[in-house]
């Protein structure tokens, strides 16, 4: 039941992510990428921390605070990654299209597995095994025939006038930054309600968009001039991309861990690049098709093999 639960948040969060890049380029003629950052996470948190007022008594709330007091340098690194994950990735998106965008993303995977194999002893047993190895491989070879056209500027987004290459370090910016975020929670964030975490470590990253905001307007903050509509797309945005997808995937980490998560995670690619082909009219290159049908094999090697090596590991533990 534990890990049928975990499945559907992880679901969930990928739903959310999956249409979040869409929203947020949407309306990027409208907000700069440090206001859509401040506004999109200022207004999870309210509702974040309304919701935590409510689902706790008062004195769970102290002690809450108080268990996480003695974890502030931890939580404020999270925090760290929390920002420089999100800012990239929308300044990314901002550059290009969110199909391309979403499958870069995955790149994460990489990083996610090098900091379980150095720091998380229980999950090194998923990197021993020589068929999840090969569902790595084919996963990442995929990643680069998807990432090649947009480095030398004949992906989808370079046809439409992007920036492919600062928008492809920025994505991998930002991917690398989500797998230390990813760690963090795993390790670092004591055990607490996902809502209540979240609500913390927001209330650290949202100053941190201040200081953006400030930068980009050079020492004072221009609120933008926006009709109704975009308004309503950014505060969607916020709802769905950061406090339902935070806190379904937090959630979901905490229960089955950083892998399991990361391959459901790999979905997100599929959905996107189909919203995205709709509203943008976003068509990837033979090659980027080709090496998105190859990680997504990949992909289906490393589920298949991660859950029957998980099932293994339970049952070893139970005979022994």
């Amino acid at each position: 039941m534990k890990r049928k639960t975990a499945m559907l948040f992880s679901l969930l969060s990928v739903l959310c992510w999956a249409v979040s890049p869409t929203l947020i380029r949407l309306v990027k003629d409208w907000f700069s990428v440090g206001f859509q950052n401040f506004f999109r996470y200022s207004l999870s948190l309210v509702i974040l921390w309304i919701f935590t007022a409510v689902s706790l008594r008062k004195s769970s709330l102290r002690s809450r605070f108080v268990l996480m007091k003695k974890h502030v340098p931890s939580l404020i690194l999270t925090a760290v990654f929390n920002f420089t994950h999100q800012y990239f990735l929308i300044a990314g998106v901002f550059l290009l299209f969110p199909g391309i965008t979403a499958i870069l993303e995955e790149s994460t995977l990489l990083f996610s597995f090098l900091l379980s194999y150095l720091f998380i002893p229980s999950e090194r047993y998923f990197l021993r095994d020589r068929i999840l190895r090969t569902g790595i491989i084919i996963t990442l070879t995929g990643l680069a025939f998807t990432l090649i056209p947009e480095v030398l500027s004949s992906g989808s987004s370079a046809a439409a006038g992007g920036n492919s290459v600062r928008g492809v370090i920025y994505i991998l910016i930002s991917s690398a930054s989500w797998a230390l975020f990813t760690f963090m929670i795993k390790t670092r964030v004591p055990p607490v309600e996902s809502y209540f975490a979240t609500s913390f470590l927001f209330t650290i990253v949202v100053p941190l968009f201040v200081i953006t905001m400030l930068f980009e307007g050079g020492g004072r903050i221009i609120l933008p001039e926006a009709p109704m509509s975009a308004w309503a797309v950014l505060a969607v945005s916020s709802l769905v991309g950061i406090g339902l997808a935070y806190s379904f995937y937090y959630t979901s980490i905490k229960m089955v861990g950083i892998m399991f998560s990361s391959t459901i995670g790999l979905l997100i690619p599929v959905i996107a690049s189909i919203v995205s082909f709709f509203l943008f009219d976003e068509r990837l290159s033979l090659i980027q098709i080709a090496g998105s049908l190859v990680l997504l094999s990949g992909c289906l090697i490393i589920v298949r093999r991660e859950a029957g090596l998980s099932q293994e590991n339970r049952n070893s533990v139970i005979e022994g």
